[in-house]
């Protein structure tokens, strides 16, 4: 993505972090200048043989089938964020698209992950932080559920993969194995 995409200035500051990904690569773009900061994710889909799904694959035999291919799971991360977002719900803005790079950049969302909160909260003798933290799962089993209704399965759920803002707003991330299943009549 040129810089071009982040900022119009001539003195432009661009850092590149990389912020995770054992198994795809995954780095935060900041862009600074002219008073105004950027933050973009970029996530880079590598091509593995099952080693991470490898387990669930035995376990769930024949009830789900997981992407290994980075390109499959690149169009999976894409396709599922763009259903999300046109229907409403909470997740980062697909910014660009390269798949012949199998990269995807997206609106970096600020906000911690619910496991984070879930630890943080456990270390609290406050009752209100606990009480704030379970009315923020009830919200996000809420939230999961209509994305089911809308024929949306997600495939990798787990705290890591919720974002939750300062502001209290609610972020779903990682849709790599997500599906949209088509149904006959409402069955």
């Amino acid at each position: 993505m040129p810089k071009r995409c982040f900022s119009k200035g001539k003195n432009d500051n661009i850092e590149v972090k990389h912020v995770g990904g054992m198994l795809n690569d995954v780095y935060l773009i900041n862009a600074r200048g002219n008073g105004v900061e950027t933050k973009v994710l970029a996530k880079r889909f590598k091509d593995w043989s099952g080693f991470k799904w490898f387990p669930l694959t035995l376990w769930s035999f024949g009830a789900k089938s997981f992407a290994v291919s980075g390109q499959a799971r690149l169009a999976k991360e894409a396709a599922i964020s763009e259903i999300l977002h046109s229907e409403g719900f909470n997740v980062p803005k697909i910014l660009h698209v390269s798949n012949a790079e199998r990269i995807v950049f997206m609106e970096y969302i600020e906000g911690e992950n619910l496991s984070e909160s879930i630890k943080r909260v456990a270390a609290s003798t406050d009752i209100a932080t606990l009480e704030d933290l379970c009315s923020k799962m009830r919200q996000v089993g809420e939230i999961l559920g209509k994305i089911h209704s809308h024929n949306v399965s997600l495939g990798d759920t787990k705290p890591d993969n919720v974002l939750i803002k300062q502001d209290g707003t609610i972020f779903l991330i990682d849709f790599e194995q997500g599906l949209k299943t088509v149904t006959k009549h409402g069955i």
